[in-house]
């Protein structure tokens, strides 16, 4: 077995806002970036997203000599962001406890999702970590470009995947390689023709990974 963590939402579940934080971030550096009222540049972080998957990925495809690095910088402040950070109950034995190799899939930079791992005390739990810096910036989850880069990086097989994520955007593309896939979900309300196994917490993928996977 070969695992892929999404990172916030995922290996910890966000209770004091990281991704709030985060979002808020990214409305403030677009309003400044473009003198945009709060509305106008919310309204562009959500077309972004919707469109490329990632409001970075819209910014770099629309924006010529976007200041990726200065962008980064101010939407990821560790020492605000760090402190919000709270690691789920028993994560380091939670995660000893599924067998393979385990490895971080994150439309994050590398130097925010390595502080994160740390801060949860599991950084060296995982093989090699899929940050928006390790695809120079031009690949993004959902984008299917963004796992198969990865894999080939890995030398993964995509079968012998296994993605854990919170957005069920990401687990569509992944099975589209046909990579097994968990949806992690504080409530827990199957949707209609829609096939997961359903996970409230690593801690319960521990007991569960030998379920059906689809």
């Amino acid at each position: 077995m070969q695992w892929l963590f999404d990172l916030d939402g995922t290996l910890h579940q966000d209770q004091y806002g990281v991704a709030k934080k985060i979002s808020e971030s990214i409305t403030g550096y677009i309003e400044d970036y473009f003198s945009y009222s709060r509305l106008q540049a919310d309204a562009l972080r959500r077309r972004y997203i919707n469109r490329y998957g990632a409001t970075l990925a819209g910014l770099i495809a629309e924006v010529p000599s976007f200041p990726v690095q200065d962008f980064l910088y101010f939407t990821h402040p560790l020492e605000t962001l760090l402190p919000l950070v709270v690691a789920e109950y028993d994560l380091p034995q939670s995660l000893k406890a599924l067998p393979g190799n385990k490895y971080i899939l994150s439309n994050a930079p590398t130097r925010y999702v390595e502080a994160v791992l740390d801060c949860l005390n599991v950084r060296s739990f995982f093989k090699a970590l899929g940050c928006c810096d390790s695809f120079s910036y031009l690949h993004f989850k959902p984008q299917v470009s963004a796992y198969t880069l990865f894999l080939q990086a890995q030398r993964l097989n995509a079968p012998a995947c296994i993605l854990v994520d919170d957005r069920l955007a990401n687990l569509v593309s992944a099975r589209k390689l046909n990579m097994k896939t968990v949806w992690l979900r504080p409530a827990i309300e199957e949707e209609k023709g829609v096939n997961f196994l359903y996970i409230d917490s690593i801690h319960q993928l521990a007991a569960r990974y030998n379920e059906p996977l689809f």
